[in-house]
């Protein structure tokens, strides 16, 4: 970027307070570590007031200076109102690069269909969007799958967009998706970035600190696989009942399967095992706890939730999917379970926690956060894009 331009990060819709998703967190833990370390890079924050307290309840925005809050008008001037004011600003501030946080037809998406093509032929903003789901190579085209219909739905709007300059991912399996099946109406660019970052907002604690804690942590829905969790614990059990004895299970989480969680802990006896807790705020969690698991399917590169446990030395032990391999150092800081079964990922467990060496896994979760996962290379990878975008005719 030149100097004195701008670049925006896009988070117009959040969902309740306390609920707020990976990719926002991490869009605005990175705004505030760009704000006091690259204050140059002159990124700001594009949101609204509904969305920026929903925010500012998990995760607070540490330079409201920065902060661009756009007015939600529901009367028959919506539409021109909203895209004036953003244009304004736009001009404003000298941005050149719009980066929406999460494309998704229920958040940023709708936003800017009406809105993007007025601000491109004014003040020539280059429009960039995240995408961080990682089904939609599985979905969107694949008429057996059940969530074809709401993918297509969706997504339909992401790959039929005239106005999208390029899109960033995380996942190499969606650009590989792309590229073969030339998914876009037009030239789009998919960059894949291969670094993630957390930034922790309590002190590390020494692993001679921490107790005896496994934690599973997602949204309780089919994608996240909470049963195989609940199934896996439970086979532990029955099998070495002994094992679990000085360790206690946390289950973290909202969602559509609350109910049948509580109702599966009940059910099995596993009330004196398993807590459901109705914490939200997971830096409490993982700075005590050893262990995190993950059911999580197709994927677990970049899973925020994931890196927030490393950053406090915790262990992981999940399905090899995807790039998983990016956090997962195998019989290192973690285990792979070697199926997608209940009984493999019973036996990775226990193996985690019969003679695994625990201490050298705190010590290279937090080395991969450290020397790897970390904010400037995220920096580099991702202000490289916004460059080439800009400079692209």
């Amino acid at each position: 970027m030149k100097a004195k331009e701008s670049v925006g990060i896009l988070i117009h819709s959040v969902a309740d307070e306390g609920k707020v998703g990976g990719v926002e967190r991490f869009f605005i833990k990175f705004y505030n570590w760009a704000s006091e370390n690259k204050p140059e890079a002159r990124i700001v924050l594009i949101t609204n007031k509904q969305a920026f307290s929903n925010l500012q309840y998990l995760v607070k925005v540490s330079n409201i200076d920065q902060v661009i809050l756009l007015p939600v008008l529901s009367n028959r001037f919506k539409n021109v109102v909203e895209s004036f004011v953003l244009l304004v600003y736009c001009i404003l501030n000298r941005i050149k690069v719009i980066q929406i946080a999460n494309f998704d037809k229920h958040s940023d998406a709708l936003f800017f269909i009406f809105k993007y093509k007025l601000i491109r032929m004014i003040a020539n903003v280059k429009l960039i969007a995240t995408v961080v789901d990682c089904e939609i190579p599985y979905a969107f085209t694949l008429k057996s799958n059940k969530k074809h219909k709401s993918y297509l739905d969706r997504y339909s709007l992401l790959f039929n967009n005239s106005y999208l300059d390029a899109v960033i991912t995380w996942y190499s399996e969606f650009q590989d998706w792309v590229f073969k099946s030339k998914m876009f109406i037009r030239d789009v660019e998919v960059f894949q970035i291969r670094t993630r970052f957390t930034i922790p907002v309590l002190p590390i604690v020494p692993f001679k600190e921490k107790e005896n804690i496994i934690i599973w942590a997602g949204r309780l829905v089919e994608q996240k696989r909470p049963f195989l969790f609940l199934e896996a614990i439970k086979r532990i059990k029955r099998i070495n009942p002994l094992l679990l004895t000085n360790w206690k299970v946390r289950m973290i989480g909202f969602g559509e399967l609350k109910e049948q969680i509580i109702d599966f802990v009940a059910e099995n006896d596993l009330t004196a095992t398993i807590a459901l807790p109705e914490s939200i705020h997971l830096d409490n969690e993982f700075q005590k706890s050893k262990l995190f698991v993950s059911t999580q399917a197709f994927e677990n590169y970049p899973s925020q939730t994931m890196n927030e446990a490393m950053i406090y030395g915790n262990a992981l032990v999940a399905f090899n999917l995807g790039d998983t391999k990016l956090f997962l150092n195998d019989g290192v800081n973690g285990v792979f379970s070697e199926g997608e079964s209940v009984e493999s990922l019973a036996d990775a467990i226990t193996i985690y926690l019969n003679d695994f060496d625990k201490e050298r896994s705190y010590d290279e979760s937090v080395r991969l956060c450290k020397e790897v996962h970390n904010p400037m290379n995220f920096y580099q990878s991702i202000s490289k894009i916004w460059t080439d975008v800009e400079n692209k005719n």
